[in-house]
């Protein structure tokens, strides 16, 4: 016969040898995975944190649901009745005829209080105190002017902190400020109506509100680059349909919802706003987490100073024509002498060459005539070139105001920049504090306009489309630096 009690004993022990040998299997295992490694674009990883915010919250709201319904399980359990206290109708009991038409009256005006009654009994469904309707326009609010002139804004510039002049560490609290005002502003004004003006006012602002984000996160694909080239807007007509059907079924849809459910609609709406402005301000975090907000910024800035300013009489204008080789322009006016006839008092100088190739070499070479030494790097060339050079200081010396004007960022670089803020009339020092060359009202019209070009649907897009040289050109101070050069000779 066989043991059952030493049978039943040996399967536990046989579990245990088998978990045991997996647990090393598994550790021999992991030893040979070779970890990867991989890069996020923080432009990207906004989005992505908002997503897992957006998750985190709906996560908390099912929570809720369960716990609201564990509790009346309990409350059963407990026998614990919660509508104790609350005032209930009375029985149902035999009335005599005499106060049968009384009864009748009390009836008909307790059915029209609980159907809504007339006009008047309706309308105090949307009664609100001051208080309480200052409050409610104030978070959707806060909600929309954070959407608009706060997240579109800050992700705009720290998207592009290499393309721009200033970083976001230089405006983030200008922009900030400005949006408290303006959501304060929106919420006193929306707070003086009353009734349902106010509740439908209320919903239309969260639409726009709601939408925006919405363009912002799923409605943007194939967004034109602002690069400055001109944009055939006929060929996305399909986006600015859809957005254009998505915008007005969101205002119409949550303005009719305010009419029929005010109670239940500006709850909803109120819990959306506190709801989507906490998954966009994790967002915005990251972007100072990532460090976004501190851009790697030039030890001086390039303005348009003097750009429309020349002397009465005697005036020297360059256009220096980028990557175009000499060589062809001669042979195109070998063909055509009189190609150049519409440019009357101008001169073709024929021995200038920029001489390098991109951009970056043939700026520097232009403005310091020197090439690359045998044995050196480009980077030693950028550093050292115009420690050679005395072209732009032979100029002031004859009497000469320099000024260099370019959109190509990537052709300047920190030693040209300080370079040029000694030896220039529109290049100015910015120093440790950028934002003493910040212009703030131009800062907030060019970001505001960029911000609208990048949240509002399709059909309003070209209405608002910017280029990085406008962006740069509105946040500089126009009158940094010297107020009154040099007059030219």
């Amino acid at each position: 016969m066989r043991d059952k009690g030493a049978a039943s004993g040996s399967a536990p022990m046989d579990r245990v040898k088998r978990l045991g040998l997996a647990a090393m299997v598994g550790c021999v295992v992991l030893l040979a995975v070779r970890p990867a490694l991989a890069y996020v674009d923080p432009s990207v990883m906004t989005y992505t944190i908002q997503a897992l915010a957006g998750v985190a919250v709906a996560l908390s709201a099912v929570m809720g649901v369960a716990f609201r319904r564990s509790r009346k399980a309990i409350l059963r359990f407990l026998h614990v009745n919660p509508d104790a206290h609350r005032v209930v109708e009375p029985a149902v009991h035999r009335i005599d005829v005499q106060n049968k038409r009384m009864a009748d009256q009390a009836y008909l005006t307790q059915m029209g209080h609980l159907s809504g009654g007339g006009p008047a009994e309706r309308d105090r469904r949307y009664e609100e105190p001051w208080s309480h309707r200052l409050g409610l326009a104030l978070a959707v609010a806060a909600f929309v002017a954070f959407t608009l002139l706060v997240v579109a804004p800050y992700e705009i510039v720290a998207a592009n902190k290499d393309s721009l002049t200033f970083g976001l560490s230089s405006v983030w609290e200008l922009l900030l400020a400005v949006a408290v005002g303006i959501a304060l502003a929106v919420a006193l004004v929306l707070s003086a109506l009353r009734g349902r003006v106010f509740h439908e006012a209320l919903a239309a602002l969260a639409a726009l509100g709601v939408a925006s984000w919405l363009q912002a996160l799923f409605m943007n694909g194939g967004l034109p680059l602002a690069d400055g080239n001109s944009v055939n807007w006929t060929q996305y007509g399909i986006q600015a349909l859809v957005t254009a059907l998505v915008w007005v079924g969101l205002v119409v849809g949550l303005m009719k919802a305010a009419k029929h459910f005010p109670r239940q609609t500006r709850r909803a709406l109120v819990a959306a706003s506190g709801v989507l402005l906490v998954v966009q301000a994790v967002g915005v975090g990251s972007l100072f987490a990532e460090g976004d907000a501190i851009p790697e910024e030039n030890p001086a800035i390039m303005t348009e100073q003097g750009l429309y300013d020349v002397s009465p009489t005697n005036n020297v204008v360059v256009f220096v024509l980028d990557t175009m080789e000499t060589r062809e322009i001669k042979d195109y006016y070998a063909r055509n002498p009189t190609m150049f006839d519409a440019y009357d008092g101008f001169t073709w100088y024929q021995n200038s060459v920029g001489s390098m190739i991109p951009t970056r070499y043939g700026a520097t070479y232009l403005l310091a005539g020197q090439f690359p030494q045998v044995g050196e790097t480009f980077a030693d060339y950028r550093a050292q070139t115009y420690d050679r050079s005395t072209f732009l200081d032979d100029l002031g010396s004859l009497g000469f105001s320099a000024a260099v004007y370019s959109d190509e960022s990537v052709a300047w670089d920190e030693h040209s920049m300080a370079y040029l803020s000694t030896h220039t009339i529109n290049v100015h020092p910015v120093g440790e504090d950028a934002r003493a060359a910040v212009d703030p009202v131009g800062s907030l019209q060019v970001l505001y306009k960029a911000a609208c070009y990048r949240d509002l649907p399709w059909p309003a897009k070209p209405f608002f489309w910017f280029s990085t040289e406008e962006i740069n050109n509105g946040m500089t101070v126009r009158s940094a630096g010297p107020t009154s050069p040099p007059s030219p000779t």
